[in-house]
């Protein structure tokens, strides 16, 4: 998000808007540059400053010319807005919806500060080996930590 030289609309307007994207692409259109680098060659994209609605005209613009309806996999990756998984299930019903690590590190220590405590000395090494957890692909693993705390 960035600050705008746009006016507030609503009293709870901080006046930030955040840039919102859609990227479209089949996994044959990748290709490896190197063992470190992989490019993705054709895409669709669209990206705008905007409003929930006009984000609809945004992501349909992009997901019905890549043919999303008859792909074999959609990933939509997301912040934690309710409103944009909700969009991306009537969109994309068919899609897995990720949320995208920063806002899931960010989950993970209000989690940690939850389970032990603002100041407890178990928050930072919780904190930092579930998003550990989160980088190496280890999801499950992380959440079979977390079932007992939400029984």
């Amino acid at each position: 998000m960035w600050p705008t030289r746009e006016p507030r609309r609503r009293g709870d307007d901080h006046g930030y808007r955040e840039a919102k994207a859609v990227l479209a692409f089949s996994a044959h259109d990748g290709a490896e540059m190197s063992k470190e680098r992989h490019e993705i060659l054709h895409k669709l994209r669209q990206a705008r400053s905007t409003e929930s609605e006009t984000f609809r005209t945004i992501f349909e613009g992009v997901y019905q010319p890549a043919r999303g309806a008859q792909a074999a996999e959609v990933i939509v990756l997301a912040d934690g807005a309710r409103w944009l998984w909700h969009r991306g299930e009537e969109i994309a019903p068919q899609a897995v919806q990720i949320l995208d690590f920063s806002h899931g590190k960010h989950s993970l220590w209000e989690a940690a500060k939850l389970l032990y405590g603002p100041g407890s000395g178990f928050l930072a090494p919780w904190g930092k080996e579930h998003a550990t957890l989160l980088l190496e692909d280890k999801v499950e693993q992380g959440m079979a930590h977390l079932r007992p705390f939400l029984d």
